[in-house]
């Protein structure tokens, strides 16, 4: 855990950057939807786990407006499955 601690000390500011890159764009899913962003929200994510070493990934259409990122790796038998779910919608600024 430590060196988990150290590497994001160590490259904080590069890891700020990223999530100011993600949570600007406009991926909003419910109320009025923005397809667009929904699709770059993807991409970013996708592009992401790639650049992790993720040796997989996809991407699938739920519906004509919610792509959905997919990616794995296999490191070792003797290694423990680590299953990580998330989302990168967001909701409309104003109350539905």
């Amino acid at each position: 855990m430590e060196a988990v601690i150290r590497e994001l000390r160590a490259n904080h500011d590069r890891y700020l950057q990223e999530i100011i890159e993600l949570v600007s764009i406009p991926s909003i899913s419910p109320g009025l939807p923005n397809p667009e962003a929904m699709q770059k929200a993807a991409d970013w994510v996708e592009a992401r786990l790639k650049k992790a070493g993720l040796s997989e990934t996809r991407q699938f259409k739920v519906d004509e407006r919610s792509p959905v990122v997919w990616a794995k790796s296999h490191f070792s038998d003797d290694l423990p499955t680590v299953l990580f779910y998330g989302h990168y919608d967001v909701m409309p600024p104003d109350p539905i």
